[in-house]
């Protein structure tokens, strides 16, 4: 196990939050959901989230960063 203290809390936050969801992931997106409108209404600004439909995939941008990177190069 890594001995990173960030690491160390991120998993203790994150099996806190399991046990309350008791360990239902529809639950715990739920609950992580209802903190994240907490958020928004207490300091006043809204999240935005990217639409998975509109997202080019990795393998697409890494081929064409190195179809550029070959051609710069030449």
């Amino acid at each position: 196990m890594n001995g990173d203290p960030i690491l160390r809390r991120i998993w203790r936050v994150q099996a806190k939050l399991a046990r309350k969801a008791h360990y239902d992931p529809v639950q715990y997106a739920a609950n992580a959901e209802k903190k994240v409108r907490e958020i928004e209404q207490r300091y006043g600004f809204k999240f935005r989230y990217a639409d998975p439909a509109t997202l080019v995939p990795r393998h697409a941008k890494v081929a064409e960063a190195q179809a550029e990177y070959g051609t710069k190069r030449r």
